[in-house]
Protein backbone atom coordinates (compact mmCIF):
# COMPACT_ATOMS: atom_id res chain seq x y z
CA UNK A 1 0.00 0.00 0.00
CA UNK A 2 2.90 2.33 0.82
CA UNK A 3 5.31 0.73 -1.69
CA UNK A 4 7.47 -0.96 0.92
CA UNK A 5 8.58 -4.53 0.21
CA UNK A 6 9.89 -6.82 2.88
CA UNK A 7 12.78 -9.17 2.25
CA UNK A 8 11.80 -12.63 1.16
CA UNK A 9 12.24 -15.34 3.78
CA UNK A 10 12.35 -19.01 2.80
CA UNK A 11 12.36 -22.08 4.95
CA UNK A 12 12.70 -25.59 3.54
CA UNK A 13 11.65 -28.70 5.37
CA UNK A 14 10.78 -32.34 4.59
CA UNK A 15 7.60 -33.96 5.84
CA UNK A 16 8.42 -37.48 6.90
CA UNK A 17 5.70 -40.09 6.48
CA UNK A 18 4.22 -41.62 9.64
CA UNK A 19 6.10 -44.67 10.91
CA UNK A 20 3.40 -47.07 9.60
CA UNK A 21 4.10 -45.86 6.04
CA UNK A 22 7.84 -46.17 6.08
CA UNK A 23 9.86 -48.70 4.11
CA UNK A 24 10.69 -50.59 7.31
CA UNK A 25 7.00 -50.75 8.19
CA UNK A 26 6.19 -52.22 4.76
CA UNK A 27 8.96 -54.81 5.18
CA UNK A 28 7.52 -55.69 8.58
CA UNK A 29 4.03 -55.95 7.06
CA UNK A 30 5.26 -58.33 4.35
CA UNK A 31 7.25 -60.39 6.84
CA UNK A 32 4.24 -60.45 9.23
CA UNK A 33 1.91 -61.59 6.43
CA UNK A 34 4.34 -64.33 5.35
CA UNK A 35 4.73 -65.42 8.99
CA UNK A 36 0.94 -65.49 9.43
CA UNK A 37 0.45 -67.59 6.28
CA UNK A 38 3.28 -69.93 7.30
CA UNK A 39 1.85 -70.30 10.82
CA UNK A 40 -1.62 -70.96 9.42
CA UNK A 41 -0.24 -73.62 7.06
CA UNK A 42 1.77 -75.26 9.85
CA UNK A 43 -1.23 -75.22 12.19
CA UNK A 44 -3.57 -76.62 9.52
CA UNK A 45 -1.03 -79.27 8.54
CA UNK A 46 -0.61 -80.38 12.16
CA UNK A 47 -4.36 -80.44 12.60
CA UNK A 48 -4.85 -82.47 9.41
CA UNK A 49 -2.07 -84.86 10.42
CA UNK A 50 -3.79 -85.40 13.80
CA UNK A 51 -7.15 -85.97 12.09
CA UNK A 52 -5.53 -88.43 9.67
CA UNK A 53 -3.74 -90.18 12.56
CA UNK A 54 -7.00 -90.55 14.50
CA UNK A 55 -8.90 -91.70 11.41
CA UNK A 56 -6.17 -94.22 10.60
CA UNK A 57 -6.24 -95.50 14.16
CA UNK A 58 -10.05 -95.84 14.00
CA UNK A 59 -9.80 -97.66 10.67
CA UNK A 60 -7.21 -100.05 12.08
CA UNK A 61 -9.39 -100.69 15.14
CA UNK A 62 -12.48 -101.19 12.96
CA UNK A 63 -10.53 -103.49 10.66
CA UNK A 64 -9.40 -105.57 13.63
CA UNK A 65 -12.98 -105.70 14.93
CA UNK A 66 -14.30 -106.69 11.49
CA UNK A 67 -11.64 -109.39 11.16
CA UNK A 68 -12.59 -110.70 14.62
CA UNK A 69 -16.28 -110.68 13.67
CA UNK A 70 -15.46 -112.37 10.34
CA UNK A 71 -13.54 -115.06 12.19
CA UNK A 72 -16.53 -115.57 14.50
CA UNK A 73 -18.95 -115.67 11.56
CA UNK A 74 -16.70 -118.15 9.73
CA UNK A 75 -16.59 -120.38 12.82
CA UNK A 76 -20.39 -120.20 13.22
CA UNK A 77 -20.87 -120.80 9.50
CA UNK A 78 -18.62 -123.87 9.68
CA UNK A 79 -20.54 -125.16 12.70
CA UNK A 80 -23.87 -124.61 10.95
CA UNK A 81 -22.62 -126.12 7.68
CA UNK A 82 -21.25 -129.16 9.53
CA UNK A 83 -24.53 -129.54 11.41
CA UNK A 84 -26.56 -129.30 8.21
CA UNK A 85 -24.28 -131.83 6.49
CA UNK A 86 -24.75 -134.17 9.45
CA UNK A 87 -28.53 -133.58 9.32
CA UNK A 88 -28.39 -134.48 5.63
CA UNK A 89 -26.76 -137.80 6.54
CA UNK A 90 -29.48 -138.46 9.11
CA UNK A 91 -32.19 -137.57 6.62
CA UNK A 92 -30.63 -139.82 3.98
CA UNK A 93 -30.57 -142.64 6.53
CA UNK A 94 -34.34 -142.46 7.13
CA UNK A 95 -35.18 -142.46 3.40
CA UNK A 96 -35.70 -145.95 1.97
CA UNK A 97 -32.67 -147.22 0.10
CA UNK A 98 -32.83 -148.23 -3.53
CA UNK A 99 -32.38 -151.88 -2.45
CA UNK A 100 -35.41 -151.67 -0.15
CA UNK A 101 -37.52 -150.14 -2.91
CA UNK A 102 -36.30 -152.85 -5.30
CA UNK A 103 -37.92 -155.46 -3.00
CA UNK A 104 -41.33 -153.98 -3.79
CA UNK A 105 -40.76 -152.48 -7.25
CA UNK A 106 -37.91 -154.03 -9.26
CA UNK A 107 -38.19 -151.41 -12.02
CA UNK A 108 -37.93 -148.02 -10.37
CA UNK A 109 -35.93 -144.86 -10.19
CA UNK A 110 -35.62 -142.12 -7.59
CA UNK A 111 -35.51 -138.46 -8.51
CA UNK A 112 -34.71 -136.65 -5.27
CA UNK A 113 -33.20 -133.21 -5.76
CA UNK A 114 -33.50 -131.12 -2.60
CA UNK A 115 -33.33 -127.38 -3.06
CA UNK A 116 -31.07 -127.13 -0.01
CA UNK A 117 -28.68 -129.60 1.60
CA UNK A 118 -31.58 -131.01 3.62
CA UNK A 119 -35.08 -131.17 2.28
CA UNK A 120 -38.73 -130.86 3.21
CA UNK A 121 -39.56 -133.49 0.57
CA UNK A 122 -39.37 -137.18 1.40
CA UNK A 123 -40.49 -140.54 0.14
CA UNK A 124 -41.55 -143.61 2.08
CA UNK A 125 -42.31 -147.18 1.04
CA UNK A 126 -43.10 -150.28 3.01
CA UNK A 127 -45.36 -153.29 3.23
CA UNK A 128 -48.22 -153.24 5.73
CA UNK A 129 -48.81 -156.20 8.04
CA UNK A 130 -51.73 -157.17 5.77
CA UNK A 131 -49.39 -157.34 2.75
CA UNK A 132 -50.31 -154.08 0.95
CA UNK A 133 -47.47 -151.94 -0.39
CA UNK A 134 -47.81 -148.29 0.60
CA UNK A 135 -45.84 -145.65 -1.31
CA UNK A 136 -45.72 -142.07 -0.07
CA UNK A 137 -44.21 -139.02 -1.76
CA UNK A 138 -44.56 -135.98 0.51
CA UNK A 139 -43.73 -132.31 0.25
CA UNK A 140 -43.57 -130.62 3.65
CA UNK A 141 -44.01 -126.92 4.21
CA UNK A 142 -40.69 -125.13 4.43
CA UNK A 143 -37.31 -125.76 2.89
CA UNK A 144 -33.97 -126.57 4.39
CA UNK A 145 -33.81 -127.35 8.09
CA UNK A 146 -37.49 -126.55 8.93
CA UNK A 147 -38.66 -128.75 6.06
CA UNK A 148 -36.26 -131.50 7.12
CA UNK A 149 -37.75 -131.47 10.62
CA UNK A 150 -41.20 -131.80 9.09
CA UNK A 151 -40.03 -134.74 6.95
CA UNK A 152 -38.63 -136.44 10.07
CA UNK A 153 -42.00 -136.02 11.82
CA UNK A 154 -43.81 -137.34 8.73
CA UNK A 155 -41.53 -140.36 8.42
CA UNK A 156 -41.94 -141.18 12.11
CA UNK A 157 -45.73 -140.83 11.94
CA UNK A 158 -45.95 -143.06 8.86
CA UNK A 159 -43.91 -145.76 10.62
CA UNK A 160 -46.24 -145.54 13.62
CA UNK A 161 -49.50 -145.44 11.61
CA UNK A 162 -48.70 -148.11 9.03
CA UNK A 163 -46.13 -150.45 10.55
CA UNK A 164 -47.02 -150.31 14.25
CA UNK A 165 -50.80 -149.81 14.02
CA UNK A 166 -51.26 -151.80 10.79
CA UNK A 167 -53.47 -149.22 9.07
CA UNK A 168 -53.49 -149.66 5.30
CA UNK A 169 -56.46 -147.58 4.04
CA UNK A 170 -55.20 -144.43 2.31
CA UNK A 171 -57.90 -142.17 3.77
CA UNK A 172 -57.29 -143.43 7.31
CA UNK A 173 -53.50 -143.06 6.86
CA UNK A 174 -53.92 -139.43 5.71
CA UNK A 175 -56.40 -138.59 8.51
CA UNK A 176 -54.10 -140.04 11.18
CA UNK A 177 -51.09 -138.31 9.60
CA UNK A 178 -52.96 -134.99 9.78
CA UNK A 179 -53.92 -135.62 13.43
CA UNK A 180 -50.35 -136.62 14.26
CA UNK A 181 -48.90 -133.45 12.73
CA UNK A 182 -51.42 -131.24 14.52
CA UNK A 183 -50.59 -132.99 17.80
CA UNK A 184 -46.80 -132.97 17.25
CA UNK A 185 -46.77 -129.26 16.40
CA UNK A 186 -49.39 -128.39 19.07
CA UNK A 187 -51.47 -126.57 16.50
CA UNK A 188 -54.70 -126.84 18.54
CA UNK A 189 -53.24 -125.09 21.57
CA UNK A 190 -54.36 -121.53 22.23
CA UNK A 191 -52.07 -119.01 20.58
CA UNK A 192 -50.45 -121.63 18.30
CA UNK A 193 -48.74 -119.93 15.36
CA UNK A 194 -47.69 -122.98 13.35
CA UNK A 195 -49.60 -123.69 10.15
CA UNK A 196 -47.10 -126.24 8.92
CA UNK A 197 -48.16 -129.40 7.17
CA UNK A 198 -47.37 -131.65 4.26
Amino acid sequence: LYGNESTEATYTFTILPPWYRTMWAYIIYVLGFISFVYAAIVFSTRRLKEIIRRATQEIVEQKEEIEEQKKLVDEKNKDITDSIAYASNIQAAILPSSDKIREFMPDHFILFRPRDVVSGDFYWINKTPSGKIVVVAADCTGHGVPGAFMSMIGNSLLNEIILENGIDDADEILNRLKEGIIKALRQKEEGAQSKDGM
